[in-house]
């Protein structure tokens, strides 16, 4: 059976493939917003199970909100390139409150 830490470091490496390969291949050629905003999407999916890897350690208090943060970021980031393809902008009022809500007390 397979320990979380390598299960975590596999999910890093694949989504940073899948980045290079989508980066190089779609967004570099194209430029467009969709291929933009879904670029940003497996950055940020790349980052946010990185991170995770730090606990156990004293900066755990810190990057796992930071990981969640980037985890939303994620989804808003899918849910922008979505509207790109219908020629639509992001609403202004997600842009700052979306990220922050894995943040906000329980």
């Amino acid at each position: 059976m397979l320990d979380v830490m390598t299960l975590r470091i596999t999910l890093g490496v694949v989504t940073l493939t899948v980045l290079v390969l989508f980066w190089a291949a779609v967004y570099l050629p194209t430029r467009s917003p969709f291929a933009g905003w879904w670029t940003m999407a497996l950055a940020w999916s790349t980052l946010s199970p990185v991170l995770l890897l730090f606990n156990g350690s004293p900066a755990q208090v810190v990057l796992n909100p930071t990981s969640n943060v980037l985890s939303a970021w994620a989804g808003l980031s899918v849910w922008w390139a979505t509207r790109s393809m219908r020629d639509r902008e992001p609403p202004r009022g997600s842009c700052p409150s979306c990220p922050l809500s894995p943040l906000s007390p329980r």
